[in-house]
């Protein structure tokens, strides 16, 4: 980055040349002007980054200086540098964007940290400029296709881990976000009117419509509060242009918390889902927030379990989908005061979060279609969760080998580094539990013995090599020698030194 020092002491501006050459090596002096004129013809000629500017200068001061030169270039962050603690000069600056003031005479060390947190400012809004420009280069080449596989990875699958088609589509850092779903009885009327609409709104990834819902991805910049006035007046401004955009058809728009991490998006979108069924008709916008304020014990647990009976079907295990379930059911009958009213709304928003993240298997009745009989629709559920859990059952059938295959392709190719069972889980997008007991189930032996037995075959060609003890335990992916050399031990019965000596 660039600097200019602007000060009418020649000693002044060699003294804080010297300190930023010395202790800021990577900041670049491009000028020195002496007066307010010198300084606004040398900032058109080098536009430095920031300008260290005196308020006492002959002809323009240092403040009118600062204003002119703004107005060519609001980007120049500017240092205040004076022997005068006035107020009035503090508050002028102020007014003019200044970043610091420093009093003449200060410490080297104070020059120095005002400087560099000046610098750090600049970094910090530099980053995020090219964050957004990312998202939004990333989104207008987005086609619709391309971008709602992308949500429907994001929001439905339950895998902590992105699949690498997934990874290449997001920046390295993605900014804070929120869901987004727009409900309504007729999609196929406007459906592609409101992704339209959608895409001038903001900066969103825009998913599939499902029974009427439409979920979308709303990207924020970091810090965005669920509660900011401007969140509420952005959301009720779309739904006042989705009114216009659809007269006389009945929509609702419901908001997930802003969560600031991308891999969280999957709770927005539930909190989203569990929101429109806490609404009624009549309610054209919810809240989870407001929601969640009113009710908030009974809704963490409802989430908290949800994401366990989805990985658990997924894993076609019905006897811990059962588990988990009536522990859930316990849950709300004691959180609830054992209000059945309050039970049945819990569970009916925990009817529409199954019924969207499994949609493609088998479409779940609208929940205003339950029974109204506690019995009832308590075996209604259980039939329905038995169902999902037998399809996905025969589904991890075919692909339970595949996974395994995968796996262990994985496991041989990185055998040299620190890699662990959450690891190789989260390459095949399963869960640690799961995917050690498949594993098992296949190649009838554990993770750790089949990483094990690769690392000390590969130990053995190259103790026969004559290679060194600590060589050879640090490249098969030991980093401890005394470690390597008790496994090996355990696994052939000699130790490393003897099995090369007798090589």
């Amino acid at each position: 980055m660039k600097v200019m020092i602007c000060d009418d002491e020649p000693i002044e501006r060699i003294a804080l040349q010297q300190i930023l050459k010395q202790h800021i090596p990577e900041l670049q002096v491009v000028g020195e002007a002496a007066n307010g004129r010198q300084a606004i013809l040398l900032a058109e000629q080098c536009h430095p980054d920031i300008i260290t500017m005196d308020i006492k200068m002959p002809g323009i001061n240092g403040l009118e200086t600062i204003h002119e030169i703004q107005l060519r270039h609001p980007h120049v962050r500017f240092i205040l540098v004076s022997a005068y603690d006035t107020f009035n000069y503090a508050r002028e600056a102020i007014k003019l964007g200044v970043k610091d003031y420093i009093l003449k005479p200060s410490k080297k060390e104070v020059i120095v940290e005002s400087v560099r947190r000046v610098l750090r400012e600049i970094e910090q809004e530099r980053s995020s400029r090219q964050e957004r420009l990312e998202l939004l280069e990333q989104v207008a080449a987005m086609t619709p296709l391309v971008e709602k596989e992308l949500v429907r990875e994001l929001l439905f699958d339950t895998a902590s881990a992105p699949t690498a088609n997934l990874a290449k589509q997001l920046p390295e850092r993605l900014p804070a976000g929120y869901v987004l779903t727009i409900w309504f009885k007729k999609p196929q009327d406007f459906d592609q009117s409101l992704y339209e609409l959608l895409k001038s709104w903001d900066r969103v990834w825009v998913g599939s419509c499902r029974d009427g819902c439409m979920p979308v991805i709303v990207w924020k910049p970091a810090g965005t509060s669920s509660n900011s006035a401007s969140l509420r007046s952005e959301v009720d401004l779309l739904a006042q242009k989705c009114a216009k955009l659809a007269p006389g058809q009945a929509f609702h728009l419901t908001v997930g918390r802003v969560v600031d991490d991308y891999t969280r998006l999957a709770e927005s979108y539930r909190e989203a889902l569990l929101t429109r069924h806490c609404m009624n008709e009549e309610q054209t916008v919810g809240f989870y927030e407001e929601y969640a304020a009113q009710q908030q014990r009974l809704v963490v647990s409802i989430d908290g379990f949800t994401r366990q009976i989805i990985e658990k079907i997924k894993e076609g295990n019905e006897t811990e989908v059962f588990q988990i379930y009536a522990l859930m059911l316990e849950a709300m009958r004691r959180q609830s005061g054992n209000r059945l009213t309050n039970v049945r709304d819990a569970l009916l928003s925990f009817v529409a979060v199954i019924g969207h993240v499994f949609h493609d298997v088998r479409t779940i009745p609208p929940v205003q279609s339950w029974s109204g009989d506690w019995t009832v629709m308590e075996t209604q559920l259980e039939d329905y969760l038995r169902h999902l859990t037998k399809h996905w059952a025969e589904i991890n059938k075919d692909r339970s080998k595949q996974l395994a295959v995968m796996a262990m392709n994985y496991i041989q190719d990185r055998y040299t580094q620190d890699i662990r069972l959450e690891d190789v889980a989260s390459y095949v997008r399963l869960s640690p539990s799961y995917f050690s007991r498949l594993f098992k189930e296949i190649y009838g032996i554990t993770y750790i013995d089949v990483l094990t037995q690769i690392r000390i075959e590969e130990a053995k060609k190259r103790l026969g090599k004559g290679e060194s003890v600590k060589e050879v335990a640090y490249s098969v992916g030991y980093n401890d020698p005394n470690y390597f050399t008790r496994i090996f031990k355990k696994v052939t019965g000699r130790s490393p030194r003897s099995y090369r000596e007798q090589k």
